[in-house]
């Protein structure tokens, strides 16, 4: 073959080949177009049976009803995702979403839309709230700064009335008024003992409080300012005892026992005890009245033969006695300053009799007169 003929043949398998290759390209392009138009078919079929798609990637889901009303709605927004829920009204009765704080948040609402159920978390823990049908807090529980459960209960406003929680120490009950202030609250103390306090109506004033010490229970009453008016406590020895204080929070009175009995104490505006009602070691009655430096002046008692007043002068030398003899009469006596008798009414005798002493003489009597005879009788040392 001469050298035109072989380049007719060269050209010829050229254009061969090229016409292989494009009718490749045709017949790929058929295929994915058949199967893009498949594709599109059975989406516009509506489901089939068996048919599971795996991932479905958007920003945003809306689900509607015949009307084109929003039901549910899937979507996101710069703190996170979130999803809420409608009723056919077109309200609002389930969101969970992220919150600001990054923390998550679900609530449900009503048939009107208003939130009835809240829950979420934060940095102290999880919360639950419990609306009214107001939209108020009516109950919420949940945790504190400090990790530890709290439970409040709230009026038909919102207003916190009761809550319960804890500390440190144990457990805690607080009470509200109308005006958000706590009137009565228990809990442990400092010293792990148990504590009640009802507060006046501003909260910061205590009324009462009752607890306890180291002896046993206490009982503490205050004024209107604060200040302490009575205390009810146990002495070291487990005995009751009773103070009370005037509006400067002094103690003015005490009423209490000891190893003899009980016992009553009242002092003046210089804390000094100017009234002592007490039981003597013997079981007998005891009444002092004291001057302003608490020593007796006035002392109504009991002894053996029956009953006996002092009264002592600002020396402390008793001027003033009386009382019964063993023999069961009565004596009167009056002494002078320094304690020595002067004057003695006895009724020893059928009509008694009355004793004067010289001031020279303080061992007998220098006359005695008796209603029978009203004659002087020196020598009569009674």
């Amino acid at each position: 073959m001469d050298q035109s003929t072989l380049d007719r043949i060269a050209r010829l398998e050229s254009h061969m080949v090229a016409l292989a290759q494009s009718k490749r390209r045709w017949k790929l392009t058929a295929v994915t177009l058949g199967i893009g138009l498949a594709c599109a078919a059975a989406i516009a079929a509506g489901p089939i049976t068996g048919r599971v798609m795996d991932v479905i990637t958007t920003k945003e889901l809306h689900v509607v009803d015949d009307e084109g009303n929003i039901l549910v709605q899937l979507g996101q927004d710069a703190d996170g995702g979130m999803i809420f829920v409608n009723n056919a009204k077109g309200m609002s009765v389930f969101e969970t979403y992220a919150n600001t704080d990054q923390s998550g948040l679900l609530m449900i609402g009503g048939d009107n839309g208003n939130k009835r159920i809240v829950l979420g978390s934060s940095h102290d823990g999880a919360r639950v709230t419990l609306n009214n049908s107001n939209g108020f807090e009516a109950l919420t529980l949940g945790t504190t700064e400090s990790n530890a459960g709290e439970l409040k209960i709230g009026n038909a406003d919102g207003a916190t009335q009761l809550s319960l929680g804890a500390d440190p120490e144990g457990g805690l009950f607080q009470l509200y008024n109308n005006i958000g202030s706590v009137v009565v609250e228990s809990f442990a103390d400092a010293d792990l003992r148990g504590l009640l306090a009802v507060r006046g109506r501003s909260g910061g004033q205590q009324g009462a409080l009752v607890s306890c010490d180291e002896d046993g229970g206490t009982l503490s009453l205050f004024n209107n300012d604060g200040m302490l008016g009575l205390w009810a406590y146990n002495s070291s020895e487990g005995r009751g005892r009773l103070s009370i204080f005037n509006e400067y929070e002094q103690q003015r009175a005490e009423l209490g026992c000891d190893e003899d009995g009980g016992s009553v104490f009242l002092s003046n505006n210089n804390d000094v005890t100017v009234i002592g009602t007490f039981v003597d070691p013997n079981g007998r009655g005891v009444s002092a009245v004291r001057d302003d430096t608490g020593d007796n002046r006035v002392v109504l008692s009991v002894d053996d033969d029956g009953g006996a007043f002092y009264l002592s002068n600002a020396k402390d030398a008793t001027v003033v006695e009386s009382y019964a003899s063993p023999e069961g009469d009565g004596l009167f006596i009056i002494s002078d300053g320094q304690a020595n008798t002067r004057l003695e009414l006895v009724g020893s005798r059928p009509g008694g009799a009355i004793n004067y002493w010289d001031p020279r003489s303080n061992q007998s009597p220098v006359r005695v007169e008796t209603a029978e005879d009203g004659a002087d009788d020196p020598e009569d040392g009674s």
